[in-house]
């Protein structure tokens, strides 16, 4: 396995000798996705040592499953090693926990939690190579390698990413991708799993809604027997779903196992089951591994292109609320995302996929109302010709200028970072989605020329050094403009926030250039800008033919920018 760093060094990854110890700090779900790229890791390289460094309270419930792929399970407690009264005591557990890790050569080390704690952890982990954020010896961040950039400046800052967080782990280890085996209705079950839980409130739909969706299924079809999974501090609300006076004299068909089952027994249950119905959230994860068909509802702060689960032939329900997806950290009083999620809906798809195992538009249109399908997206997850998550729209639905925005990001971010290019068909505008590009379009000449002003200034810069008499004032002038483009570019943002992706990006990788001296530096910030101006060219183009497809098929005229790139 090769795996080119920005500063173009190639090492090469030896199964039979090498190790990787790959660090991941975040929560169960993470964990999970991190497993299944892992396992396209472990099919490639059987004899590879592999490690992990994970949190005890999210890796300690799955052990069982992650000793399955991994070699040494590293288990990181911060309870365990802060002794908030004793620095000096901390500091020899944290000694302690890196020395176990160390114990063992590490030929390369993957970060996979974008955190200022794992960047400093990262930092004192030994490793030939490391990718994902670290720091240097002067505690200054550095992200080596264009996947981590990638999600550093994508992930971290924003909704647009196109890809599931397993495609991008499969990237950054430089893996091929493998399509998992499609998601399966197991039709000697009668069972439907559901998990009406999720980490956040913004996630979690109401709880009266899931006692309608439970007690149709429950009162509609006498063969089925619902299972409700969860942790222990999810019991309580568990029991009152169960509780709820529509329900009383269906008892005997649903089994509350919240709180009492491990992980491992969770995913037992849901193998068992016919359908699983939920939440983006780790139950939604193990359903993937138990390769059972899932109807997920993407609510709040979900990026359900991100985070759905990685299996072939799941349905993800999203909503069209502008406000969707959401931060942590935005303030939400009336939850219209959760609004627009009919449990009619839900339930017509639920029964439909327990009697028949999937789902067509022409079902869809058939056995809802207009009214109930119009304030949805309705995805049916897929792998492409690379092996790769898709989302087939199943209504059909013109695409908002954010969705045909994530569109032509995921054509040319694939094809710049991988060399990669997809079959698409042409995206299906609105009038207001076409107006909208038009003007984003003129927003990406305005980058364009920006990028080649970079180019320009870094030359001048180059020259100067290169003549006889460099002036050093020269030299600072330029450098100076570079810092003005930058600044420049960000203002952009103002008035084109969709573009951000780009700028932070570009921005990311201008931050962790790899340099001896300033020659090398210079260099490498000319090859930066010049990418940038290769890349706008792409997605201006994509842009361009998509508006011309849009004006041959409805006959509108859409305001053009005045100059092309």
């Amino acid at each position: 396995m090769e795996k080119v760093l920005q500063n173009k060094e190639v090492f090469t990854i030896d199964p039979n000798e090498k190790t990787i110890c790959i660090l991941q700090l975040t929560r169960i779900g993470d964990l999970i996705q991190t497993l299944q790229s892992v396992r396209n890791l472990r099919d490639q390289f059987p004899r590879m040592n592999l490690k992990l460094v994970a949190r005890k309270s999210f890796a300690m419930p799955m052990l069982d499953i992650l000793k399955e792929l991994f070699n040494e399970v590293h288990l990181l407690s911060l309870s365990d090693i802060i002794n908030p009264s004793s620095l000096t005591d901390t500091t020899t557990n944290i000694s302690r926990l890196v020395k176990n890790i160390n114990t063992s050569h590490n030929d390369l080390l993957v970060n996979l939690s974008f955190s200022k704690p794992s960047g400093y952890l990262a930092s004192l982990i030994n490793a030939d190579h490391k990718m994902g954020i670290n720091r240097d010896s002067l505690a200054e961040q550095q992200i080596p390698d264009k996947w981590s950039q990638f999600i550093f400046s994508n992930i971290m800052t924003g909704d647009q990413n196109p890809f599931a967080l397993v495609d991008i782990f499969n990237n950054i280890f430089g893996v091929k991708n493998y399509s998992t085996a499609p998601s399966t209705v197991n039709y000697n079950s009668k069972t439907v799993t559901i998990h009406p839980f999720s980490s956040s409130d913004k996630k979690n739909w109401n709880t009266n809604k899931w006692s309608e969706i439970i007690y149709k299924l429950l009162k509609n079809s006498d063969d089925i027997e619902i299972n409700i999974i969860g942790s222990k501090a999810e019991r309580n609300i568990a029991t009152a779903l169960c509780n709820t006076p529509i329900l009383k004299s269906f008892t005997h068909r649903l089994n509350n196992y919240v709180g009492t089952t491990t992980i491992t027994e969770s995913l037992d249950i849901i193998k068992q089951s016919r359908l699983f119905i939920g939440h983006d959230s780790m139950a939604s994860h193990l359903a993937s591994l138990a390769q059972r068909t899932s109807l997920i509802i993407a609510l709040g702060t979900v990026r359900p292109h991100e985070t759905s689960p990685y299996s072939e032939g799941n349905y993800i329900l999203v909503p069209k609320s502008s406000c969707f997806p959401c931060t942590p950290d935005t303030l939400c009083q009336f939850k219209q995302c959760h609004a627009d999620i009919p449990y009619q809906l839900v339930y017509s798809m639920a029964h439909t996929l327990f009697k028949t195992g999937e789902i067509d538009s022409s079902v869809l249109e058939k056995d809802n109302s207009i009214f109930h399908l119009n304030s949805v997206l309705i995805y049916k997850t897929y792998f492409n010709e690379h092996a790769m998550l898709k989302f087939d729209n199943l209504l059909q639905s013109r695409s908002s200028i954010k969705e045909v925005m994530r569109q032509l990001y995921r054509i040319t971010w694939l094809f710049y970072l991988s060399g990669k290019e997809e079959k698409n068909s042409f995206i299906d505008l609105t009038a207001e989605s076409a107006n909208e590009l038009s003007k984003i379009m003129s927003n990406l000449q305005h980058l364009y020329e920006l990028s080649e002003f970079g180019q320009k200034y870094s030359r001048y810069i180059l020259e100067e050094i290169s003549s006889e008499t460099p002036q050093l004032q020269k030299i600072k002038e330029f450098s100076q403009k570079i810092d003005e483009i930058e600044e420049l570019s960000k203002l952009v943002l103002k008035t084109a926030p969709l573009l951000s992706p780009f700028i932070h990006y570009f921005s990311t990788v201008r931050g962790n250039l790899n340099g001896k001296n300033i020659v090398e530096l210079t260099e490498q910030t000319f090859l930066s800008f010049s990418d940038t101006s290769v890349v706008i060219s792409v997605i201006y183009e994509l842009s361009e033919k998509t508006l011309a497809e849009y004006r041959l098929k409805t006959n509108k005229t859409v305001s053009s920018p005045v100059t092309e790139i």
